[in-house]
């Protein structure tokens, strides 16, 4: 027997391998790059897979994908695939990088511009130091997605995907985690119902 939706599985298997190559990419650039392909791949799950199923009966393929297109409307969703859009044709900044810090404040909640200290970066990434009564916040470097314009429409990084709360809202990688499971469940349920 022939493999079920081949062309729609190669888009989802190369989003989560741009996934894995996202995770350990350092620099900012190839991050774009890699970030904007996992973006074409996942559109391309859907499109293909629409082809691979043209032959269904229309009666009972077109119910069930009406029920994917509604979600496909949700907030995380739909920004994603207007990103995909807006890269096509845009100029706007998608994915930004925030660098790293460390602040300093007293017990007054004053930031202390300088101020002579021994720290220690443990292996767990925690910092411990050595001085007088202070506060210490650290912030790892990140990428966030930023908010963006397409055909006058505000595009927000979601806070919640189909009622659950996204823990990091703007990571680009727990928004690539969720849009692949979404599309992940939509070929298995294809294949479930029609194959």
């Amino acid at each position: 027997m022939a493999e079920v939706l081949p062309e729609a599985k190669f888009e989802l298997q190369t989003a989560k391998a741009c996934l894995v190559e996202l995770r350990d990419i350092e620099d900012f650039l190839v991050f774009k790059r890699k970030w904007n392909e996992l973006l074409y791949c996942l559109e391309k799950v859907w499109k293909k897979a629409e082809r691979e199923c043209q032959e269904l009966e229309k009666s009972k393929w077109e119910p069930f994908q009406g029920k994917y297109k509604n979600l496909r409307k949700a907030p995380l969703l739909m920004y994603l695939k207007q990103a995909r859009d807006c890269g096509d044709h845009l100029t706007n900044k998608l994915v930004e990088h925030i660098p790293g810090s460390i602040t300093l404040t007293n017990n007054f909640g004053e930031i202390i511009p300088e101020l002579s200290v021994s720290l220690t970066v443990q292996e767990d990434g925690s910092v411990s130091g050595t001085t007088g009564a202070f506060n210490l916040e650290s912030k790892a470097t990140r990428i966030e997605a930023k908010p963006f314009y397409n055909n006058g429409k505000p595009y927000n990084p979601p806070k919640e995907h189909l009622g659950k709360q996204i823990k990091q809202p703007g990571d680009p990688l727990e928004m690539a985690e969720i849009a692949i499971r979404f599309y992940d469940d939509f070929l298995t349920e294809i294949e479930k119902k029609f194959f």
